[in-house]
């Protein structure tokens, strides 16, 4: 069944548009600075390519000194290149770097600009922790976040989405009861958002409360009638209840709207395979192996596969381990 990796991959593209309402919402120039400091710094400002950004704040920090602003801005390009490290580096230097407006005479504005990018940088650096798979880490970030950040509107998004993403690491540590609560906050904050609905149903679904799952799924469905991975779950739920006429109803509904889904294919292999229908059950098994190589590897695949947020029962793991003898 579809899990969390494909949420994070929907929240990958929701904080590039957070990106976007972050850097409009802090424009704020540096009222005290000579014409040569604001010109890399104002180019990188400007600049939309990441690449570019990187290359004009780089230059500012080289010629102009160094800034809390310049590293947050320039950790945010490259956090979308996917240069985790260097964004990470950039992000901690923005926590602990003294600002070289503070040196001097600023008005109001420019200090809260300065706060504000520290603030950011703390919430960006859980970002990358939760990309590279520190969770822990990220969880702490998170944290800090939270503490530190205001109760006002301007930071109402990005705090529902540290929410999102500190429930995502607990879910990954298998800390549920957190991952319940984070998700149950992020779902108070953003009530339209059908991926808070599935996180909380997929949390359920692993706690065994089928009902509750099936509730959420449904939910979601309500909010995107087209959300794959909410028909496939459901039926992963009617599945572990033994009600397998309804899980095939509604994996074939998931297939329907995307047949390139190796999980469902997986699932519905597994149900054949119990009900002694072997040429059903390596019809699609066949399926799923070729649209996911790693099932090559049998059982072990399944563990990778799992790293990724993917689940399956322990009684679903040992037909599978059957499976992978007999039909392969």
């Amino acid at each position: 069944m579809d899990h969390l990796s494909e949420q994070l991959q929907h929240l990958t593209q929701a904080l590039m548009k957070v990106k976007v309402v972050l850097i409009l919402g802090t424009m704020f120039a540096p009222v005290i600075l000579g014409a040569q400091n604001e010109s890399w710094y104002e180019k990188g400002r400007d600049a939309t390519e990441p690449r570019q950004i990187v290359e004009f704040l780089t230059k500012s920090l080289e010629n102009e000194g160094a800034s809390v602003c310049t590293y947050y801005y320039r950790g945010v390009a490259k956090y979308d290149l996917k240069d985790y490290k260097g964004a990470e580096n950039d992000f901690i230097n923005a926590m602990k770097a003294e600002s070289k407006y503070l040196t001097g005479a600023i008005d109001k504005e420019d200090s809260l600009e300065t706060e504000d990018c520290r603030k950011r940088s703390c919430f960006y650096r859980g970002c990358v922790n939760n990309n590279l798979q520190n969770y822990k880490a990220a969880i702490n970030d998170f944290s800090q976040f939270l503490f530190i950040c205001p109760e006002d509107q301007e930071y109402s998004n990005i705090k529902s989405n540290a929410y999102y993403l500190r429930s995502a690491s607990y879910y990954f540590l298998k800390q549920l009861d957190f991952a319940l609560a984070d998700i149950s906050k992020y779902i108070s904050l953003k009530p339209n958002d059908p991926d808070g609905y599935n996180n909380r149903g997929l949390i359920y679904l692993i706690l065994t409360n089928y009902q509750d799952a099936i509730a959420e799924f449904n939910k979601t469905i309500s909010l995107n009638p087209e959300y794959v991975s909410a028909f496939a779950d459901i039926g992963y739920a009617y599945m572990q209840e033994g009600k397998m006429d309804s899980a095939v109803g509604y994996f074939n509904r998931c297939l329907k709207i995307d047949d390139k889904t190796f999980s469902t294919n997986l699932d519905l292999a597994i149900i054949y395979y119990r009900k002694g229908n072997l040429q059903e059950s390596k019809k699609f098994m066949d399926i799923a192996s070729f649209l996911e190589p790693r099932l090559a590897k049998g059982i072990y695949g399944i563990i990778l596969i799992e790293k990724e947020g993917y689940y399956w029962t322990d009684k679903d793991k040992e037909t599978l381990k059957k499976m992978f003898k007999e039909l392969n």
